[in-house]
């Protein structure tokens, strides 16, 4: 998605057999490339591939708020897993006091099956319709740049989901807390390292397993 002058039909073309997951958001979903990510989204979807959006929005990508956030909602109703912050609630009108509880009230109008809600120092909350884990930020850590954490926490959390074959709708469905916190806490430990660098510079699997054990120790 993140060239725009790629046609639907080359878009759709370009998903490999097999496909497991499909991934978009952000700049992706501004109202005049909506349509075109529509289109990539059913396609997966009707390949049997999950589907995972990151709300991400951008205020400032898009002038009409309101149609920004239309279109960033009608995606998220074909999204099996969800990233959403505090910031990106409010935009989609979401917000208010208790940032878990509006986000868990995404489950009773869209069908997703996990949603990450990312507190930014505060850590992240990883939810389930049956299950719920909050992850702390590691203390301590030399931060030197934040950019790229949201996209590091989320292919965290997929490398860890995959790694622990839950990439399937009904395996999601049946997430239980230990699983979620083991995903939350390597999506948090990526996150962390992007963090500690200059722009978004992603952790290798060896640097993130060595993090954790490091965290361990500590705690």
């Amino acid at each position: 998605m993140a060239d725009r002058d790629i046609t639907p039909r080359q878009a759709c073309a370009a998903l490999p057999p097999g496909t497991r997951l499909l991934h978009t958001g952000g700049l992706a979903l501004v109202p005049d490339d909506l349509a075109k990510a529509l289109t990539l989204i059913q396609a997966a979807r009707d390949a049997g591939a999950l589907m995972s959006i990151d709300a991400n929005v951008r205020p400032l990508a898009c002038a009409d708020l309101a149609r920004y956030a239309a279109g960033v909602q009608a995606a998220l109703r074909h999204a099996d897993l969800i990233k959403v912050s505090e910031e990106d609630l409010l935009h989609l009108g979401c917000g208010g006091p208790d940032p878990l509880a509006q986000a868990s009230a995404l489950f009773d109008t869209l069908p997703v099956r996990l949603i990450a809600l990312t507190l930014g120092a505060q850590g992240a909350l990883l939810l389930t319709r049956t299950a719920s884990v909050r992850i702390a930020t590691p203390s301590g850590l030399a931060v030197i740049d934040i950019v790229g954490c949201g996209d590091c926490f989320l292919a965290g959390l997929v490398a860890s989901l995959a790694g622990q074959d839950l990439l399937s709708a009904a395996a999601l469905d049946r997430a239980t807390a230990p699983a979620l916190e083991q995903a939350g806490r390597y999506a948090v430990a990526v996150a962390s390292l992007n963090a500690m660098r200059e722009g978004c510079d992603p952790p290798s699997r060896a640097e993130v397993e060595a993090f954790l054990r490091q965290v361990g120790r500590a705690a």
